[in-house]
């Protein structure tokens, strides 16, 4: 199929040739799926304006009598009527030379607006006709200099072409409801009916997801598994001795999937989906046991120093400190570099740390497992640097709302499982509520700090001088001021204690705030986002997220996982003057996954075959409306 049907054309400009090939139709079936964008239905005109709903009908075609022509500014409009002698007004613009005569019946075709004040209907047309002369008409994406009939010449010559073969047998394509790929292309670039329209675009659609698989079976190179002993499980089993409470039944179950895998030498490529306070970090500790246990290298990589800090801590008091080390920003060159030679020496190491443990000067030897915590906190450039060895490394990603990307991957890509883990039940679900008044989210602050509790205020800016063009947005300069002067005017008799700390501090700074906080030192704590992880403070029950219309799904779900992370009943109040769906989900489920599945549906998944990580490509965009025929491409492209 890669054959240039623009060559079989004597009559063809080497600038139409150009031309063509710049916008990628250089083969037959690159032109035939050069589908139109939409079609205009000339045999489906609608003739009474009482069919219709009084809201915008867009891509619509009307069938008016004229009565009367008025020039306009930069146009024309004629006033007509429908069968039933309602009044439409008919609006052509950037033309005067159009000229219907009253009595006329056309068919106009645009966008109709019902007039609630006037009470009549008005319609912006882009087409129109004297006469129902062709039944359907395809309208395509312009090309540069090149008009439509030549493109239709081009696309019936590519009709012709012997290169377009089917490459579907006829027993399939009957049992699967499959069009005949040369009946199907016709009909889509020269329609007659509506019904064998769409059951061509089903061919069309089949076709670019059958390629799509085809291209993303072949980027997968089937990775080779490290093998791992887990017959004995020994550091593991001494570790959930050790532990203060028991592992529920998510994360037993979740272990189980991993060593079974493992047991298989079955390469893993896993998604460790749970809401923050599930226990997500028992299950990356469970996969650094394994490296000890088998002398292999273990990369655990957190996206904040003092995420990764409070990972190194725990790791290292269950695995010893003799097997667990720390790289951060914060490291000296010295250690780093004693780091280093014992990773090259092949010691069995479980580095924990921020970006510094993906740096190139930093040297494995035997890395086994990569474990990422707080995946949508990274780049895929940043997640993909680790996997680069050959052998591949086992990856564990975690985050309790995946980024698009990834649940594309996993429901459409086949390239990552997904292991779903569940809090345990003494969590109360957090309260949600969307609320217009600050007002309103001061006091129910002022409640929990009277029950002794504490709460968090979110702003998406650090400054006032950061909202120049952002008037309505709160920083966090200007909310401690607010904050502090609201509860000495409404509630004197109390010292609200109120702190902040921003990204511009210094990271020691931060921490003694943080560790202040957390020690009751303040009764409220004003941040940017830079406590959306790593930050655990068991005693407060309540965020108040400001302007949280600023914020993106998967932050406000990973903010709002700051409180009720203890038996207490938690609250999290999303403040916005403007009503927005954001709120709504959030408001509307707790659940992790549920809100990434939103985030899929809003941001869109991005593209499989580059860095892009949301957005929607077309072939995605088929992916996500037309499922079954996807699942039915990914079928017969397996079974070929």
């Amino acid at each position: 199929m890669a054959k240039n049907i623009i060559t079989s054309l004597s009559d063809i400009s080497q600038n139409k040739l150009k031309q063509l090939n710049e916008v990628g139709l250089n083969t037959a079936m690159n032109i035939l799926q050069y589908v139109p964008r939409r079609y205009i239905f000339w045999n489906e005109p609608v003739t009474n304006m009482s069919v219709l709903t009084k809201e915008d009908h867009k891509n619509i075609v009307l069938k008016l009598k004229v009565c009367k022509r008025r020039d306009i500014n930069k146009g024309i409009m004629y006033s007509c009527v429908d069968e039933k002698q309602t009044w439409v007004n008919v609006f052509i613009f950037y033309s005067r030379y159009i000229n219907f005569s009253n009595g006329d019946y056309i068919w106009f075709y645009g966008t109709a607006k019902y007039n609630f004040e006037y009470k009549n209907w008005s319609m912006s047309a882009s087409a129109h006709r004297k006469a129902n002369e062709i039944s359907i008409e395809p309208v395509y994406s312009k090309i540069k200099g090149m008009s439509t009939e030549y493109l239709g010449m081009v696309i019936r010559a590519a009709l012709k072409d012997n290169s377009v073969k089917e490459y579907i047998s006829s027993d399939i394509r009957i049992s699967n409801n499959i069009m005949d790929i040369q009946a199907a292309y016709n009909i889509i670039h020269f329609p007659k009916d509506r019904l064998a329209l769409n059951h061509a675009m089903r061919r069309y659609i089949f076709d670019v997801l059958y390629e799509y698989v085809s291209v993303i079976d072949s980027g997968i190179v089937a990775k080779e598994a490290i093998p791992l002993n887990v017959s004995s499980l020994i550091t593991w089993n001494m570790i959930k001795t050790r532990l203060p409470f028991s592992l529920t039944g998510s994360q037993n179950d979740a272990v189980k999937q991993l060593v079974f895998k493992l047991a298989s030498d079955e390469y893993i490529n896993t998604l460790i989906q749970g809401d923050v306070g599930s226990g997500k970090t028992m299950l990356a500790l469970f996969a650094a046991s394994v490296c000890v246990d088998n002398n292999k290298q273990c990369a655990v990589l957190a996206p904040t120093e003092v995420l990764a800090k409070q990972h190194y801590e725990e790791f290292s008091g269950y695995l010893g400190k003799e097997h667990v080390v720390f790289l951060g920003g914060s490291t000296k060159v010295s250690e780093k570099k004693e780091i280093n030679k014992r990773l090259e020496n092949g010691e069995p190491l479980v580095v924990v740390g921020t970006h510094a443990i993906i740096q190139k000067t930093v040297k494995y030897t035997s890395l086994s497992f990569v474990v990422i915590d707080e995946q949508h906190r990274f780049g895929l450039e940043q997640r993909a640097a680790l996997m680069h060895m050959k052998p591949a490394p086992h990856l564990m990603i975690m985050s309790a709302t995946p980024i698009p990307r990834t649940m594309a991957e996993a429901a459409y890509g086949d390239q990552i499982d997904v292991i779903n883990i569940q809090k345990p039940a003494i969590r109360l679900p957090v309260k949600t509520a969307s609320i217009r008044s600050t007002d309103v989210g001061y006091e129910s602050i002022y409640n929990e700090v009277l029950k002794g509790h504490q709460a968090y205020i979110i702003c998406p800016l650090i400054e006032e001088s950061e909202s120049e063009r952002m008037n309505d947005v709160q920083s966090v300069s200007q909310e401690e001021n607010s904050c502090n002067k609201y509860f000495r005017q409404k509630h004197p008799d109390k010292n609200v204690r109120i702190v902040s700390i921003n990204g511009k501090m210094k990271k020691e700074e931060i921490e003694i705030i943080i560790n202040d906080f957390k020690a009751g030192k303040y009764d409220i704590l004003i941040s940017t986002t830079i406590i959306e992880v790593g930050v655990n403070v068991p005693n407060t029950t309540v965020i108040l997220i400001r302007n949280s219309e600023r914020f993106g799904l998967a932050t406000l779900h990973q903010l709002r996982g700051r409180v009720g992370r203890s038996n207490l009943q938690s609250y999290c109040l999303l403040q916005s003057e403007k009503e927005n769906e954001r709120n709504e989900i959030m408001c509307k489920t707790n659940d992790g996954y549920e809100i990434a599945q939103y985030d899929l549906q809003l941001r869109g998944p991005g593209n499989f075959l580059s860095s892009q990580q949301s957005g929607f490509s077309k072939q995605m965009q088929m992916m996500l409306a037309y499922p079954d025929i996807y699942q039915l491409a990914k079928k017969i492209y397996h079974n070929r």
